[in-house]
């Protein structure tokens, strides 16, 4: 399958190589690589005494809903993911719920707490979920194929057919370097 780059200026594609179909998502360009590879894991370091279960009554599936229900409607709230790499020991709970917010840490953990008693990290955030949703909203619709939020960096991914960079240094220059991070599907000649 040949791999295109595309010449704004002469507005014509490219072929730079073929490669065999097998190969061609490997030899991509590396943004187009990076995209969709959202590390799902802990941002928190292990508590003293590791990771563990505080109240393993509250680690049901229940409790977890709760928690996320929870965790969602704070003020502040900022994203809600799930991490199964910090599972101690078989009887611990499969998911565990890591929550980003704007507000105080140890109030948010404090209140989680009343709910799940399993594994959990709180980690700060600069904007809330809702104001991600904001600018992803008010992001130009013109060549834009996709956008999504990416909890676990606070951050807006944005597909676009084609940015020579003009599209990236506004968005930089309107929302602050690296909040809204732009993908070209097409990439220039070299």
């Amino acid at each position: 399958m040949p791999i295109r780059y595309y010449d704004a200026a002469a507005n014509t594609f490219d072929v730079a190589e073929v490669a065999p179909g097998a190969e061609y998502f490997g030899d991509q360009p590396a943004a187009i690589q990076a995209s969709g590879q959202v590390d799902f894991t802990s941002p928190c370091d292990p508590p003293e005494g590791g990771w563990r279960v505080v109240d393993p009554e509250l680690t049901t599936d229940a409790a977890l809903n709760d928690a996320i229900s929870v965790a969602n409607a704070l003020p502040g709230a900022a994203g809600v993911w799930l991490d199964q790499s910090q599972n101690p020991h078989p009887d611990a709970p499969d998911n565990n719920p890591n929550v980003r917010v704007t507000g105080d840490i140890a109030v948010v953990e404090a209140r989680l707490r009343e709910v799940w008693g399993g594994m959990l990290c709180v980690s700060p955030a600069i904007r809330t979920s809702e104001q991600l949703a904001e600018i992803q909203n008010s992001l130009p619709m013109d060549g834009m194929m996709s956008s999504s939020q990416d909890v676990t960096t606070g951050t807006i991914e944005l597909w676009v057919i084609h940015d020579d960079g003009t599209l990236q240094r506004q968005l930089d220059a309107e929302h602050g370097p690296g909040v809204v991070r732009v993908i070209s599907a097409l990439q220039p000649a070299n």
